[in-house]
């Protein structure tokens, strides 16, 4: 499928240098390396995780090196190239599940209506201008009527999970700290006609089971936004809040 770019405003090439240091010292530091760079057998779930987050991404090359061969027979990666969900009563089933761009096309875009077409158009345009701004988009959460069986959805609801550390350094750069903005306070529709409606969940690695002071920011907007998006709206205030549905998670550049 053909996208179209964002046009974004000019930024300055010193940047680019500043989001590659920050990311260099960030990947020293990362709690996928610390947790599994001082070991070297691996098991074979382990082995699939890790491949799962370093498909096809350049930044995750530190995790790559440390991972094997999966033992021969196995049958563990059907797990993560399964079929999406059938829809329960309209709706994805309760969960936040795993998705590929390529699943998500082939169920929900190719032969559909036009207008389920544009959107999606809409929304890899969008991630694609995310994506350029900011060297590295670990995922998105994907939700809204658009994963539902409703034939002419308004748009797509997405939450952009970006480490903090590489938003700090786009945000001293004043043309892309008004993108991010945009993107963020989901103005990308009045703005660049895109039918997304988007926000931004700044991912806080925090290793260890006690959370640090400054990661619970962090922990209360990823429980909001999962909480929201497990719920189906309904006049009946009990029903509003049970959690009754699901919504679909994008492995993009990877949790580095």
């Amino acid at each position: 499928m053909r996208v179209r770019r964002v046009q974004l405003p000019r930024v300055l090439d010193q940047h680019d240098a500043l989001v590659r240091g920050t990311r260099d010292s960030r990947v020293a530091s990362s709690v996928v390396l610390t947790t599994f760079e001082s070991r070297r057998n691996y098991t074979a779930e382990e082995i699939l995780w890790l491949r799962h987050l370093g498909h096809d991404s350049p930044h995750c090359s530190h995790v790559t090196q440390f991972v094997g061969t999966l033992p021969a027979g196995s049958n563990l990666g059907e797990g993560l190239g399964m079929a999406l969900p059938p829809l329960v009563d309209g709706n994805l089933p309760l969960g936040r599940w795993p998705a590929t761009v390529d699943e998500i096309e082939n169920t929900y875009v190719l032969g559909l209506s036009d207008k389920r077409q544009q959107i999606w158009r809409d929304w890899l345009e969008l991630t694609t201008a995310l994506r350029d701004a900011l060297t590295t988009v670990p995922a998105a959460w994907l939700s809204g009527s658009f994963f539902t069986d409703k034939s002419e959805p308004g748009d797509i609801d997405s939450v952009y999970l970006i480490e903090w550390s590489i938003l700090w350094a786009a945000r001293t750069d004043a043309p892309r700290a008004q993108f991010l903005e945009v993107v963020a306070a989901s103005q990308v529709k009045d703005l660049f006609g895109l039918n997304v409606d988007s926000y931004i969940l700044e991912w806080v690695p925090s290793s260890g089971p006690e959370t640090a002071s400054w990661a619970r920011q962090y922990l209360e907007n990823r429980g909001y936004w999962d909480d929201l998006w497990s719920r189906s709206r309904s006049s009946d205030a009990r029903l509003d809040a049970i959690p009754r549905r699901g919504y679909l998670e994008v492995i993009l550049d990877g949790y580095c």
